[in-house]
């Protein structure tokens, strides 16, 4: 069908808005001094790999000569759409040329949605919108050569030719709501050269993909065996909202039973974490902590809210519950210690439950507000969506007198 309207300019967005303002980070990334680990590394094969190189302050994906022999190097976070804004997403990667069999791939993607740049296993460069609609895997792919509106081959209006040897940054923007626009290409000396749009309202009949809420993604992966180690480097992402964001989703809340802890020890008193499934999905929702209430009876307090990066942090003595049918988080509220060393405090604080004067134990409550921006504020599941990080809220006590009686309550909001 042919399109009779001239395309938006670069300098409008996905919506043909005018870039006027500043666009919205949800989420942005770089290497600098070693791999960001806000990124899942997934290998699999001889010779597979992703490696820190501080000369170029890059990740490198590698893989080995074996058929099947995979690298992805993919963000925790599924970044929130929000309809009617155009979204924006910034990858600079060099795959240091082609090879026939090898797969190389950047973008906004998991394994059933996403947009992507690629050199196929024919060594051809596409632009690929992935899909799951109606539990149908489909790629839509279109190579170099059938570029709609700049081919980067010396001839199209930039008169710029693509070399996929260098560096290279590669731009996304689209606007969803299921059936909006979606343009790629890449800026090139501070140019933003659109190189192919993908038409999709009043040219569909289904959504063009299920899912905008997606994680940034390199993979290298080989269809066939190659004669040597083949590897790229995905440098820096930046993913973000134009025309504005506002955060949107459901509250949620958990108030804790009354724990006690004895002179000198802790407990976590209250953890949450993200189911692995709603109903039959992965559980992609982020999941933002909003407030903490901490109170304590009888002695005095320390409060801290940790992150966990696995399930297996928490004494599995504890027991797992859903919050709600319609919650994407699990609670535990009997865990009875961490059983890793490795976590990251997230904020802390006291609460004064004893008085230094007399005997007869107060009861106090300290109350904590958490920055909803705050970069480590949110729970993401791992690869395969089975095991999901956790906030866990540890207090100990600290009073050397005093058994202390304390409860906790603890809020978030759900972003899907």
């Amino acid at each position: 069908m042919s399109h009779l309207f001239a395309p938006p300019r670069q300098e409008q967005d996905a919506f043909g808005r005018l870039r006027t303002s500043e666009p919205f980070t949800l989420g942005d990334y770089k290497h600098s001094f070693y791999l960001n680990p806000e990124f899942i590394n997934v290998v699999s094969g001889a010779g597979s790999t992703v490696y820190h190189d501080r000369n170029q302050s890059a990740a490198i994906l590698q893989v080995g000569i074996d058929s099947g022999s995979y690298a992805i190097h993919q963000t925790k976070h599924y970044h929130p759409y929000s309809p009617g804004k155009s979204q924006l997403i910034y990858s600079s990667i060099n795959f240091r040329g082609s090879k026939t069999n090898n797969i190389k791939r950047t973008g906004y993607f998991d394994d059933y949605n996403g947009i992507f740049l690629e050199i196929g296993a024919d060594e051809k460069i596409n632009f690929v919108i992935r899909s799951d609609v109606n539990n149908v895997l489909t790629e839509r792919r279109v190579s170099q050569e059938n570029w709609n509106i700049d081919t980067l081959d010396g001839n199209s209006p930039s008169g710029y030719i693509l070399d996929i040897t260098k560096t290279q940054l590669f731009i996304i923007d689209f606007e969803w709501l299921g059936v909006g626009i979606v343009r790629c290409g890449f800026s090139i000396n501070g140019k933003n050269i659109i190189c192919h749009e993908f038409y999709n309202s009043n040219e569909l009949e289904t959504v063009y993909m299920r899912m905008p809420n997606l994680p940034v993604r390199c993979e290298i992966r080989n269809s066939g065996p190659v004669g040597s180690a083949t590897s790229f480097s995905q440098i820096c992402a930046s993913v973000m909202s134009e025309g504005g964001y506002t955060e949107t989703g459901m509250e949620w809340s958990h108030t804790s039973s009354l724990r006690s802890i004895s002179v000198g020890s802790s407990l976590p008193v209250i953890s949450i974490r993200l189911k692995n499934t709603i109903g039959s999905e992965k559980n992609r929702v982020i999941v933002k902590l909003t407030n903490l209430t901490v109170f304590a009876v009888g002695a005095n307090v320390k409060y801290e809210v940790v992150k966990i990066p696995t399930s297996v942090g928490i004494n599995t003595t504890g027991t797992w519950l859903s919050e709600n049918a319609n919650s994407a988080v699990e609670y535990n509220q009997t865990a009875t210690g961490i059983s890793t060393s490795y976590y990251e405090d997230f904020i802390g604080g006291y609460a004064a439950g004893s008085s230094q004067n007399a005997n007869t134990p107060n009861a106090a409550s300290a109350n904590a507000q958490i920055g909803p921006q705050a970069k480590k504020n949110f729970l993401a599941q791992n690869f395969d969506s089975t095991d999901s990080e956790i906030f866990s809220v540890r207090v100990y006590n600290i009073d050397p007198s005093y058994n202390a009686t304390v409860g906790v309550s603890i809020q978030w909001k759900e972003i899907s």
